[in-house]
């Protein structure tokens, strides 16, 4: 039976209840252990009568918390458990860190909103409202933009620096890509606009224009803090802090259904063509793209070692990726199945070689590293630079936006389309379980399977009997 003590202010009024409930003794040492203890503040403007009937209730609700296991650590705040989710998952080798480094972006705003709040006080209501205010205008973090107002490559040029000068400058903190971006008169964050303009030592004023960007969140951003919630509070469920996962009642926004972009046979056509005037590392780069179907980080993770010329195989077992906390590192792919041999075809293979013979005659550097692909130093290729490189390819040549996930869904839907099953395209592509591999491409699937049923239609009663 749990234990209620009134507390009282210096005119003796009540103001608050300490509710108690044992533990019992440990079973080692026999002694008597600290107590479960809360306090419930009698709200402004209630009776006596009703504080006495209402701590009455508080205190068997307690008592039954402890008894589960609930109120154990009911003093915990989200921001401090997420800290110790996070922790935890990242020693036991769970979160990876391009996962980590994301979470703690989502958690710069989570934590304004419900870290201060204890995990058993947190309402669908109270996330519901969160959601509700991301969607709204301007609460976008760095939401200052920066527009070039002059050339900025004749003024680089002019004080004898390149792009890759700024990039690498000993005080710059900014992607290469970023200052191609800005050169081009495209918008740049307002940190990278000052990162530049500290490097020519000039006043930012007389570089750029500044101005606040007010868009909103997308639905998706905001999807993501929910998940992110979710995941800390279910894991709290798991350790009975607390009854339920109260983000497992809230309502987030809902996402439109988007089909895979994947290119049309026209554009692979154009892409192939287009190629042909690339240089070699590009054109083969792409061509696996397009072969593989594989994940940005895995093909840029490639190393010569790994590729089998004996038997026409690439293995997939590590992926190279990018925050601006590590840098650049190397890392075990996305999941299990992820670790994978991919056949490729002898067109390819002849490319490859032929790339390999380029890069050891032009890039003495390239030994350093053993990566496929790599930058002018012969290191690892930051995947940022592909993805410049596909956007400027695709604005050039008049192509539907282009990203390696384009690639990769253009993949799945040949096979598709050529009636391989989808245990095997799965196991290509390197997805957990068969059925996310349907969950994805359920669209494709549909419009493939029509086609294979005329094609079958076709087959059997267009024929015709041998005279």
């Amino acid at each position: 039976m749990a234990n209620i003590q009134p507390r009282t202010n210096k005119n003796g009024d009540i103001i608050s209840y300490c509710i108690r409930v044992h533990k019992g003794r440990d079973i080692v040492t026999g002694k008597q252990l600290k107590p479960y203890t809360m306090t419930w503040k009698i709200p402004s403007g209630m009776s006596k009568k009703a504080a006495e009937k209402e701590v009455q209730k508080q205190a068997i609700l307690f008592e039954k918390e402890c008894k589960d296991g609930i109120a154990i650590d009911s003093r915990q705040t989200f921001k401090q458990y997420a800290e110790y989710v996070l922790k935890t998952k990242v020693l036991a080798g769970i979160l990876k860190p391009r996962t980590e480094y994301h979470y703690r972006e989502l958690l710069l705003r989570v934590n304004n909103a419900i870290g201060h709040m204890k995990l058993k006080d947190i309402r669908p209501i109270h996330l519901n409202q969160f959601y509700e205010a991301l969607s709204k205008n301007g609460v976008k973090r760095g939401t200052e933009k920066a527009l070039a107002t002059i050339d900025l490559k004749a003024l680089l040029k002019d004080n004898g620096l390149s792009l890759a000068d700024v990039s690498r400058h000993e005080d710059i903190k900014i992607h290469y890509n970023t200052i191609v971006r800005a050169c081009k008169g495209e918008v740049i964050d307002a940190s990278s606009a000052n990162y530049i303009s500290k490097a020519l030592d000039i006043s930012p004023g007389k570089l750029f224009k500044f101005f606040a960007d007010e868009s909103p969140l997308s639905n998706q951003t905001i999807r993501d803090h929910h998940q992110f919630i979710s995941t800390i509070l279910r894991d709290a469920e798991k350790e009975m802090l607390i009854p339920y996962n109260p983000a497992s009642k809230a309502r987030p926004p809902k996402l439109e259904t988007h089909t895979p972009n994947y290119l049309q046979i026209e554009d692979i056509a154009i892409i192939i063509s287009a190629l042909e005037q690339v240089p070699i590392k590009w054109q083969t780069m792409i061509h696996l793209f397009l072969v593989t179907g594989c994940r940005l980080g895995e093909i840029v993770g490639l190393k010569w070692e790994k590729v089998n010329w004996e038997n026409s195989q690439i293995l997939i077992d590590k992926t190279l990726q990018y925050t601006p906390a590590l840098g650049l590192y190397e890392s075990t792919p996305k999941t299990k199945n992820s670790i994978r041999h991919i056949n490729l075809p002898n067109e390819m293979m002849a490319l490859l070689k032929k790339y390999q013979l380029w890069q050891t005659a032009e890039q003495e550097l390239t030994s350093v590293s053993g990566f496929v692909f790599t930058n002018r130093e012969g290191s690892g290729l930051n995947p940022g630079t592909v993805a410049e490189w596909l956007r400027t390819f695709s604005k050039k040549h008049n192509l539907p936006y282009l990203n390696a996930h384009a690639f990769r869904h253009t993949q799945a839907s040949i096979l598709f389309f050529h009636g391989i099953d989808a245990v095997s395209i799965s196991k290509r592509l390197g997805h957990a379980k068969v059925s996310t591999t349907t969950d994805i491409y359920s669209h494709v699937m549909n419009e493939s399977e029509s086609k294979i049923s005329n094609c079958v239609a076709n087959v059997i009663y267009n024929m015709k009997p041998s005279s």
